[in-house]
């Protein structure tokens, strides 16, 4: 009698493990689906929180020279003159080969019958020599012979390369307030001449004032820092 009582109790305590388990396990499970359910809760949240991207409003813009052979990217809010001319600033030396000359300029700048007063002139040269930016501007363009085309004193001047071409810039001080930028870019087939004139002399009758236009300078030198030869 005994031994049956203990076979009964040995039975139950069994049953009350197997239980016990499986409220355990069914706890456990619950607490891990609780868990996933907040994971994925707090996810979305994110997401919708989350800033988007912004797509940009209008693609890179380049300007090109030369049948492509010398490309720019202009600034935002730049634009691109659609006047294109196969004549450049006059040089000393005849020899000298135009190839095509264009302006850019900002939207935002005035215009008078439609002519922007603030811009940034392109003239594309052909090269084929070796002389140096300095070399071309003192011997092709300006000329050392007393037969001076731009007059001025010189300051600012700098060699600094731009992009690996060679390249000659500086700002040139007139008298009467006025200073035109110019920079020489060559490389071993084109010479690239930039002007733009960020101050400006400017008669009205007996009036004389000259026009700041500084606050384009920055994107003035972008632009010509992103010069490319093909």
């Amino acid at each position: 009698m005994q031994q049956k009582n203990y076979q009964k109790g040995f039975g139950v305590v069994e049953i009350i493990i197997v239980v016990v388990s499986i409220v355990l396990v069914g706890a456990v499970g619950w607490y891990v689906w609780g868990m996933n359910q907040k994971q994925a809760t707090n996810a979305g949240n994110t997401a919708q929180n989350a800033t988007p991207v912004q797509s940009p409003n209008t693609a890179i813009k380049t300007f090109g020279l030369a049948n492509g052979k010398v490309n720019f990217t202009l600034p935002s809010g730049w634009s691109d003159s659609p006047q294109r001319s196969s004549s450049c600033p006059k040089t000393i030396e005849s020899a000298v080969t135009c190839l095509e000359s264009g302006s850019v300029y900002p939207n935002s700048v005035t215009k008078v019958d439609d002519r922007p007063l603030y811009s940034v002139t392109v003239s594309v040269y052909k090269h084929d020599d070796t002389t140096t930016s300095k070399q071309w501007w003192v011997n092709d363009y300006k000329g050392d012979n007393g037969a001076t085309i731009v007059s001025g004193q010189i300051a600012n001047a700098s060699t600094t390369a731009i992009n690996g071409y060679d390249t000659y810039s500086f700002e040139l001080n007139r008298d009467d307030g006025s200073v035109t930028d110019y920079t020489i870019v060559t490389n071993s087939s084109y010479v690239t001449l930039v002007t733009s004139i960020p101050k400006q002399h400017v008669s009205s009758g007996n009036a004389v004032s000259t026009q700041d236009y500084s606050q384009y300078l920055n994107d003035t030198k972008q632009f010509i820092a992103s010069i490319k030869f093909q």
